[in-house]
């Protein structure tokens, strides 16, 4: 009934709100100092400390599921837990995001291809619209944002045309709405590639 679903909701809510709580003070804390504790005991690097990141990530995605969201937004709170510039050194960092953009991210994109077919789902007219709505939209409110705030003249248009892309959020997005069934097929192809084009 309406109060289950009631229920449910404020559950969802009150334990994403406790976890991502957690995540940003004690769970920061920790794993800012877990690559150090790393590094001290001799542990062989960038291995341990990708490990420890691909681990974390695995597990805020099995708690996030288990609250009732989707898993990715346990791996972006992971992210941002294991953010810390101190706590990762430049070469660790670097050997991740080579790791997440040569092994992840294609990966992804091929999952996402093989559970929706973009050629029978292609709507020109939708795909235009939807494209257009996202890159006006972004343009528009980064704009209108520069001209809330004390800012040189001459920054304000670079400032909203560098916040027009968002590529892999949107993508993100767009499989979170097409799993929760908000969306349909062809609106998700419209949405990719809106990301893309942006």
């Amino acid at each position: 009934g309406q109060s289950f679903d009631v229920a449910h909701i404020a559950g969802v809510v009150l334990g994403t709100i406790l976890f991502s709580t957690i995540c940003a003070t004690y769970g920061r804390t920790v794993v800012t100092r877990l690559p150090i504790w790393f590094v001290v005991k001799g542990l062989p690097t960038p291995a341990t400390p990708l490990s420890f990141v691909v681990c974390l990530g695995l597990a805020c995605g099995i708690i996030t599921q288990a609250i009732g969201i989707h898993p990715i937004f346990g791996f972006l709170i992971a992210g941002v837990m294991a953010s810390d510039h101190n706590a990762l050194s430049e070469h660790t960092r670097s050997v991740i995001t080579q790791m997440v953009e040569a092994i992840f991210v294609p990966l992804f994109f091929a999952g996402i291809c093989l559970h929706v077919d973009f050629v029978e789902n292609f709507r020109p007219g939708l795909v235009i619209a939807v494209t257009a709505v996202s890159i006006f939209g972004k343009f528009a409110g980064a704009g209108l944002g520069t001209w809330l705030v004390t800012m040189p003249a001459f920054d304000r248009l670079p400032t909203a045309i560098a916040h027009t892309p968002g590529g892999s959020m949107g993508v993100l997005l767009a499989v979170v709405g097409k799993q929760a069934g908000i969306i349909g097929p062809e609106m998700f192809v419209g949405i990719v590639f809106a990301s893309i084009a942006s």
